[in-house]
């Protein structure tokens, strides 16, 4: 009698446990992989490296030294109405 035909001569109660046992085993064997793979990319991931490759544009902030307070005022006001 071969393996196959053990197997299925097995109660089906049986058969299912086996089948969700190694369900589980092959789940865990994954997870572990993907897992530990994970840490690893952690690990060698560089923030600044990362942040570079965005090119995100840099906000430079104007010089407002000559400009007067109502000047100021004016400005926060039609900023505040414009974000309405």
């Amino acid at each position: 009698m071969t393996l196959l035909e053990k197997l299925q001569n097995l109660p089906e109660k049986i058969k299912k446990v086996i089948l969700w046992s190694v369900v589980i085993m092959i789940g865990s064997t994954v997870l572990m992989l993907w897992f530990n793979n994970f840490q690893d990319k952690l690990q060698k991931f560089n923030a600044k490296e990362a942040v570079e490759e965005l090119n995100i544009p840099e906000f430079k902030k104007p010089d407002l030294s000559g400009v007067s307070e109502e000047e100021l005022e004016q400005i926060k006001q039609d900023l505040e109405q414009n974000a309405k």
